[in-house]
């Protein structure tokens, strides 16, 4: 019995112990799984900016099925206003707000915008920032345009771009830049012209993102100006005469950059089917190619004057023409400026484009910027093309560009040019120009697709001779005015 008993109590005694280390790792399990979800808390609340010498988290950690951290019982501290947002929004923050004031404050009075950039300026340089010097010549620029551009339509907010905003802000700030070689390309590989599909009251869409400041006008004018940017894609996007809405969001730091913005902009049409736009010219294409033909142009330069507005009157409706043109190239048929693949790469970029565009204004024929025109011409015939060294063939006898020249013998507030030695038709000749192979800043297709031109006239003209031994044939000027 003795034994028995003594057995009895030893094994109560085992029993006891383990029994007592059993509860003390299960208290020390549970400690375990309250601190992950704090720490989930924690990084949830606050993005987690990983440094170059830290290791990164596993991403696993937040999906823990044990860890639940929407719970109602974890408390969560307040969260900044622009945070507090859901794809859903629909209402802009002050700060959002502060931002459409100032893009309809530049648009309704560009001219009066200077003094504001001239004050950026004294701030950029003040705070010692980068490329001081690249960012004052081209603010030089961005001022010499703003004199000539007329006021532009003010933009109202539009909940369903700024849910879009919402949605492709935050997503680009989750992946805290890592991996986001485009910030307009979304996780998912979307597009803008995809983000925006279905609504189909927008005629069209554009989109800035901005890394620069916290400060709206600052954004804006860093925007504006787009120093480094070579095709200045941002400051049209401002700047575009059709856009009528608009949806800042202030997306706030990601990773080391401060002050990221998206910008959405649109060409809305209200229910009545109207595009809202009082800038589109109401002179339609059949009375524009009257005009033209009316002219004193020759029937080969009254052709391409309306080929210019075919283009511009229905942009989307262009595209099977530029089809039936890269066919030829690939076929061997058009030797283009570069290989068949560029040629293609950069016409499907712009077919993109062209789908996109609303209808931009046709171009009334103008006596006075034909007679420039002409006078180019002839005095390209007598000086030839220089390469050798290269000479722009832009500037004309007294060194001016076409600008200038248009401005200067015309009533037109400012002017532009394209000039192109040519072995293909009219048409052909034109979307070569269109797709602008070769051209690092697409100049060409700029120009005819450049909104705030009204006016213009073609100009055919050659044989024009060359420094490097040959005669280019046949040789085109297209001179564009805005009244």
């Amino acid at each position: 019995m003795k034994t028995n008993g003594r057995s009895l109590l030893l094994y109560l005694l085992v029993l006891i112990l383990f029994s007592c280390n059993t509860t003390k790792n299960s208290s020390q399990k549970t400690e375990t799984v309250t601190s992950a979800e704090k720490e989930v808390k924690e990084k949830v609340v606050t993005p987690v900016v990983v440094k170059p010498n830290e290791t990164e988290k596993p991403k696993t950690e937040i999906t823990k099925p044990e860890v639940e951290v929407t719970k109602p019982e974890i408390e969560k501290p307040p969260k900044k206003e622009e945070e507090n947002k859901s794809d859903d929004t629909v209402s802009a923050s002050s700060l959002e707000n502060e931002m459409i004031t100032e893009l309809n404050r530049l648009r309704k009075n560009p001219a009066g915008y200077i003094a504001d950039i001239q004050e950026y300026l004294v701030y950029f340089e003040k705070n010692n920032f980068q490329d001081l010097a690249m960012e004052k010549r081209t603010a030089n620029e961005l001022i010499g345009l703003l004199k000539i551009t007329q006021p532009l339509q003010e933009l109202s907010f539009d909940q369903d771009l700024y849910k879009i905003a919402v949605k492709h802000g935050k997503d680009i700030k989750s992946r805290q830049m890592q991996g986001v070689m485009n910030p307009h390309v979304g996780s998912d590989g979307s597009d803008l012209t995809q983000r925006v599909k279905g609504l189909t009251n927008m005629k069209g869409q554009t989109e800035n993102v901005g890394t620069s400041h916290e400060n709206a006008k600052y954004q804006i004018i860093s925007l504006l100006i787009d120093a480094g940017v070579s095709t200045r894609a941002h400051r049209r996007n401002i700047l575009d005469p059709h856009i009528n809405v608009v949806a800042p969001y202030h997306i706030g730091t990601i990773a080391d950059f401060p002050g990221c913005w998206i910008q959405l902009f649109g060409n809305k049409v209200s229910s009545a089917g109207d595009a809202g736009n009082k800038f589109t010219s109401t002179l339609t294409f059949a009375d524009a190619k009257k005009i033209v033909d009316a002219s004193n142009m020759t029937a080969e330069e009254k052709e391409m004057m309306n080929e210019i507005n075919m283009l511009r009157s229905n942009p989307k409706g262009y595209i099977p023409h530029i089809e039936a043109y890269l066919v030829k190239v690939n076929n061997g048929e058009i030797w283009s400026m570069t290989t068949p693949a560029d040629e293609t790469r950069l016409a499907t970029v712009l077919i993109k484009q062209l789908k996109t565009m609303a209808p931009l204004s046709v171009l009334k024929y103008d006596a006075q910027i034909y007679d420039v025109a002409k006078t180019h011409g002839q005095y390209l015939k007598a000086n030839g093309y220089k390469f050798n060294p290269p000479v722009s063939p832009h500037l004309g006898a007294n060194g001016k560009g076409a600008d200038a020249r248009i401005t200067n013998a015309t009533s037109m507030t400012m002017g532009g040019e394209n000039i192109q030695g040519t072995n293909l038709n009219i048409r052909e000749t034109l979307i070569g120009l269109l797709i602008d192979a070769g051209i690092p800043d697409l100049g060409h297709r700029k120009a005819l697709i450049n909104p705030n031109w009204n006016h213009g006239a073609c100009h055919f003209f050659g044989p024009v001779p060359m420094d490097i031994g040959k005669v280019q044939e046949k040789n085109w000027i297209q001179n564009f005015g805005a009244k």
